[in-house]
C-alpha cells in the first residue's frame, strides 16, 4: 500500500494511534527534521521506548557522516535540581565485567597539536565553594574508586594538573579522616616505584 502526498498530512485522534507491523521507516530529503516530537504536556514523557532486547542495542545511532556536528546534542537550559542526562541501573549481576557508561574511541587519532579527548568536561561556573566539575560518590569498601591504566605511557604523562592563579587554594588535597582503631596501618599516600634500570 503506497500513498503519495504533495503537501502536509495532519491526523487528529482522540485516543492512541498504534502502528502494528515489522517497523516504521522515515525517509527524509526535505529541509525539516525527519521526526519532530512536540510535547506540550509538562508532566508526561515525550518519548518512551519499552524494549525487551537482551543482546542488541535498544537505540542505535549511526552518525558516520558527522564531521563538525554532534551525534547526540542535548540542551537543558531550565535545569534546577534535575539532570540533562541520567543513567541508572539496579542490576546485581556479578558474572562478568561491565560498564554503566562506556566511551570507546577505536582508532588512532593522536596528534602533537590537535587534542583528541575521550571525555571533555567544560564547566563554566566560577564562584561557589560547593561547585564541583567532577564528583564521585562511591560506597566501595574493598575495590578501587579511581583506577588509571597508563602502562603504555613512555614519554608522556599519566596525570597532569595545571595551576596558575592559586592564592589561598590548594593544588592537591588528601583529607584522611580515618577513625579505625587496633592493628591497622592505613596509608593516605603510597608510592610503589619498582623501576630497576638506570
Amino acid at each position: 500500500l503506497t500513498f503519495t502526498v504533495d503537501g502536509a498530512i495532519t491526523q487528529t485522534a482522540a485516543g492512541l494511534i498504534k502502528l502494528d507491523g515489522l517497523g516504521t521507516e522515515i525517509e527524509n530529503d526535505g529541509a525539516a527534521p525527519a521526526l519532530l516530537i512536540d510535547n506540550n504536556t509538562v508532566d508526561q514523557i515525550a518519548l518512551q521506548i519499552a524494549a525487551v532486547n537482551t543482546t542488541v542495542p535498544v537505540v542505535q545511532i549511526e552518525a558516520d557522516s558527522v564531521t563538525t556536528g554532534a551525534g547526540l546534542f542535548i540542551t537543558a537550559d531550565a535545569l534546577t535540581t534535575g539532570a540533562a542526562l541520567s543513567v541508572a541501573s539496579t542490576s546485581t549481576h556479578t558474572g562478568g565485567a561491565s560498564a554503566l557508561v562506556k566511551f570507546h574511541s577505536d582508532e588512532n587519532r593522536g596528534h602533537d597539536s590537535n587534542a583528541h579527548i575521550g571525555l571533555f568536561l567544560d564547566f563554566d561556573s566560577t564562584a561557589g565553594a560547593a561547585a564541583k566539575t567532577l564528583y564521585i560518590d562511591s560506597e566501595q569498601t574493598t575495590g578501587i574508586v579511581i583506577d588509571v591504566d597508563a602502562t603504555e605511557i613512555t614519554t608522556g604523562k599519566a596525570q597532569h594538573v595545571r595551576l596558575g592563579n592559586l592564592t589561598t587554594g590548594i593544588g592537591l588535597k588528601l583529607d584522611h579522616n580515618d577513625t579505625s582503631t587496633g592493628a591497622v596501618t592505613p596509608k593516605t599516600f603510597h608510592i610503589d616505584f619498582d623501576k630497576t634500570g638506570d
